[in-house]
């Protein structure tokens, strides 16, 4: 700065009655921010000028007309991004397993701030020993993927005279669903039969004969059955692996934040979810 810029250097004294001056022009809050930005700053009597000259003019464009349709112009400025949105809207085209909720949808579950998205859904990013290998970030997945006793069910029976419940077990889907057995679902059906039911298992079929069972209480213990969870994470429905920015995923349907974190495998550090009231819940 030169000799001559030097002495043009406004005190803070000038610019605080400078800004005095602005009071009835400027809120106090642009001002007070103005008073903060500059308190520490060498500025000429030029450029302040500029400066405020600059920040009146933006304030005023800013500024609304009274009986301005501000409620139109609102919903049009929302409206023309929003329509763009669902047209870029990355969607897994074929794969009728896996439903998303983007664009306007989930806009408006933003705006509104909603207690649950329509959709819910996790991002899953792996570990450095995970992410490279498409089979370990299976594995990963098998975990998170919740997997109930109806999951794994060919067929299931009420025999009505017997008092009986019948299951067939697809034994095939068993081992796609991370290696499980039958014995897994034996314990499963042990642990929540309930009382005077009997449990025998044979090959792939499982038998639970109940005593004195009414059609009320036979249809209400097989719904509870096939309800039970085998594996995998409460409310998590299903997974997908894929291949994203030279890493392998997991993307899912349905979201349990706090459990997905504590599993083995799982970067917890960039792990996200679309519920943001979970989010808030979790990590605050």
């Amino acid at each position: 700065m030169g000799m001559s810029e030097v002495k043009n250097v406004v005190s803070q004294e000038e610019i605080n009655n400078l800004l005095a001056q602005l009071a009835n022009i400027l809120p106090p809050r642009i001002i007070n921010e103005l008073k903060s930005k500059l308190s520490n700053v060498e500025i000429t009597r030029e450029q302040l000028a500029n400066l405020i000259r600059i920040l009146v003019n933006e304030y005023y464009k800013m500024l609304v007309d009274p009986g301005e349709a501000i409620g139109i112009v609102t919903a049009q400025s929302v409206g023309e991004p929003s329509t763009q949105m669902i047209l870029r809207s990355f969607h897994f085209a074929g794969l009728r397993e896996f439903s998303m909720a983007l664009g306007l949808p989930r806009m408006i579950e933003l705006v509104d701030a909603r207690r649950k998205p329509s959709v819910p859904m996790m991002t899953i990013y792996l570990d450095e020993e995970h992410r490279k290998d498409p089979n370990k970030a299976q594995e990963v997945a098998y975990k998170i993927q919740l997997t109930t006793i109806e999951n794994v069910t060919k067929s299931v029976e009420v025999d009505y005279i017997n008092s009986q419940i019948i299951i067939e077990i697809d034994e095939n889907e068993l081992k796609q669903r991370g290696g499980l057995s039958m014995e897994d679902v034996r314990k499963v059906v042990e642990r929540i039969k309930g009382k005077g039911a009997q449990v025998e298992i044979e090959g792939n079929v499982i038998r639970i004969t109940l005593e004195e069972a009414d059609i009320i209480k036979l249809r209400r213990i097989r719904d509870k059955v096939m309800q039970t969870r085998l594996a995998g994470i409460k409310n998590v429905k299903k997974t997908l692996v894929r291949y994203k920015d030279g890493e392998w995923i997991i993307e899912t349907e349905g979201t349990n934040l706090e459990a997905v974190l504590t599993i083995d495998g799982v970067d917890y550090r960039r792990t996200i979810t679309n519920d943001i009231h979970e989010v808030a819940e979790v990590l605050a």
